[in-house]
């Protein structure tokens, strides 16, 4: 024979699948402003589980609906003033702040590249990238410097040069060069093995 407590179980289960295909349908905007009582019902049948006496199981047995009882029941106690928990909430938020930062923070935005013309200048790579860097600099993307300088110092080549500082600054030749900022691979030749 079931006990109580399991005969509580099987009704809730029944009034749950009942709930769920009256909910099936609602149309989304009602389902919305049910999310409350959804939840609530939700909550109430799991907790009924663990929480319920096999005493406070026989009673709610005499309903024909315990799931809607107990969950309507639930509702009215959240109706109350939130007040003190919200301060709890408050205070504990407080005291975690630091961590709820580094939990919560928000994206960094990528800094835009500063404008830059290429024509018209000496055609001296150091040149270019000493301009380069008083504008990335001034946009605080001081970081993205001794990237470049690095990146620059290893390529082979005037053009290979001139489109590495491109991607740091927006230039003429930026929009037909592919970002990368990595460093290169080296290429084979036919001839290495």
């Amino acid at each position: 024979m079931d006990s109580q407590k399991e005969l509580l179980q099987k009704r809730l289960e029944e009034n749950y699948a009942v709930y769920m295909a009256q909910l099936a349908k609602k149309s989304f905007a009602d389902l919305i402003e049910l999310a409350p009582e959804i939840a609530a019902a939700r909550l109430v049948c799991d907790e009924l589980q663990v929480s319920c006496s096999e005493q406070e199981a026989a009673i709610l047995l005499q309903f024909d609906n315990p799931l809607e009882v107990v969950r309507d029941q639930w509702l009215e106690e959240e109706k109350v003033s939130h007040e003190q928990e919200m301060d709890h909430v408050l205070w504990n938020i407080l005291d975690k702040a630091d961590d709820l930062l580094a939990e919560y923070a928000r994206p960094q935005a990528v800094p835009a590249r500063p404008q830059m013309q290429l024509e018209g200048k000496d055609g001296n790579i150091f040149v270019i990238m000493g301009r380069a860097s008083m504008l990335l600099n001034e946009a605080g993307q001081r970081e993205q410097i001794d990237e470049m300088f690095q990146r620059v110092s290893n390529c082979g080549s005037y053009e290979a040069a001139l489109n590495i500082v491109s991607e740091y600054v927006e230039t003429e030749l930026s929009s037909g060069i592919q970002t990368q900022k990595t460093k290169p691979k080296k290429e084979k030749k036919a001839h290495e093995r």
